[in-house]
């Protein structure tokens, strides 16, 4: 472990209760629990003396924030997306930002469907006739799922699902999905996604926002679509522009819209205006009391097992890191050390260890894509407090510094 010091833990945006109360049991934890977001000013202040940061979508962590990390260790995100996390500026601090799997994905992907049986059976306008005292019976003829194509744009953890349940209601699926180790062999997936535009009855977004897929549904892709085409949006703001998407339901080339997300939460008035066949939800994607609990208590678990033994489940940018069952010799002592992936970084490193007759009982690497490497190292013995010094302050045959972080443990198996 880490001796006796705790592990100061901030949780925003109103983790659920089974999380937190999970966490505030531990002795080794110190925990702060909030039900509002921070503001960029205050998540500043805040952030220098936490180890672990625990957000949903609310709170934005960018590069200034983590800057001013002093002793950040990870970031825990309870849901899918990480777009409010500056992923690339964490792991260059050796920050691991880790998510709650697909924990989320269930009511994600079910909403998803509750949106295309709510467009395609207009119950939403059916349901606004009534309670304006009018009985409109003829004029809410809807159709059916049955024998629809539907496109699934992103194929991760949610997409999967979408494609999963539509094999119960009939319907067939063509998916695009830029990263092609995803694909699948029982799956009809295009490479061009004009071919997914030109077959889908009902298109359905599970990406996360990007230049690539900023404004990807807009006037000129939707003149790519079927006429009538029904659209649902659940990833993020910005990849569907609105404004043409209302003047394609006025020309009958849309034949309706349901949008969970918007470029600003909440929206402004002319991006969530009333309109006939669209429906607005606000951001309740991953809102199931079942979804929630689940990815607090994931996201908390990983903040234990990351402060006791330096596994990591879920990380976004990091491999799995389970040293305890991919070690052939596992020591007593455990030293992680976040360094850049430079020439001879393995022998700078050990050469402390030699010269302070340290075994090193056995070691393991981790890389990212970013070059930043999480280097596992277990001992026989204890690793003092000096050594973890020097070894931060291990430089290159350049004169360069290399070490970003250094984590000593005693393990209690």
């Amino acid at each position: 472990m880490n001796g006796n010091k705790k592990a100061h833990v901030l949780l925003l945006d109103g983790f659920h209760k089974a999380g937190v109360q999970e966490l505030m049991q531990r002795e080794e934890m110190v925990v702060d629990a909030r039900d509002k977001s921070m503001s960029h000013n205050e998540l500043l202040e805040a952030i220098s003396n936490i180890d672990f940061l625990g957000v949903r979508s609310g709170t934005k962590v960018m590069a200034e924030h983590l800057e001013a990390a002093r002793n950040l260790l990870a970031i825990g995100r309870a849901g899918v997306g990480i777009d409010n996390i500056d992923v690339k500026s964490a792991t260059k601090k050796g920050i691991v930002v880790a998510n709650a799997g697909n924990e989320t994905a269930v009511a994600v992907a079910e909403l998803a469907f509750t949106q295309m049986l709510n467009l395609s059976r207009r119950v939403i306008d059916a349901d606004r006739s009534i309670k304006s005292g009018k009985w409109e019976k003829k004029k809410f003829i809807g159709t059916e799922l049955r024998g629809k194509t539907i496109g699934v744009i992103g194929y991760g953890q949610t997409g999967s699902l979408v494609v999963k349940y539509a094999v119960t209601f009939g319907t067939k699926v063509v998916i695009y999905e830029v990263d092609k180790e995803k694909w699948e062999s029982n799956g009809r997936f295009v490479e061009n996604i004009g071919e997914l535009y030109a077959l889908a009855d009902i298109i359905t977004l599970h990406v996360p926002l990007t230049e690539g897929t900023r404004n990807m549904i807009c006037a000129a892709t939707i003149n790519q679509m079927k006429k009538g085409v029904k659209i649902i949006n659940l990833s993020r703001g910005g990849i569907v522009n609105h404004q043409e998407v209302f003047e394609a339901i006025k020309e009958k080339k849309v034949g309706g819209f349901a949008a969970d997300v918007f470029n600003s939460e909440p929206p402004v008035a002319a991006e969530a205006p009333d309109v006939e066949n669209v429906i607005w939800t606000p951001h309740i994607g991953g809102q199931s009391e079942e979804g929630q609990k689940a990815s607090s208590k994931t996201i908390v678990r990983q903040f234990l097992n990351y402060w006791l033994w330096g596994q990591v489940d879920n990380a976004v940018n990091l491999p799995k890191m389970h040293p305890n069952e991919e070690l052939d010799n596992p020591g007593s002592h455990r030293v992680v050390v976040v360094h850049k992936d430079v020439p001879g970084a393995l022998h700078i490193l050990t050469g402390p260890f030699y010269d302070a007759g340290i075994n090193i009982a056995d070691q393991g690497l981790h890389r990212t894509k970013e070059h930043i490497v999480f280097n596992v190292i277990d001992t026989d013995t204890a690793v003092p407090e000096s050594l973890v010094t020097e070894l931060y302050n291990l430089k290159t045959r350049d004169g360069l510094s290399f070490v970003i972080k250094v984590r000593n443990f005693d393990l209690k198996f």
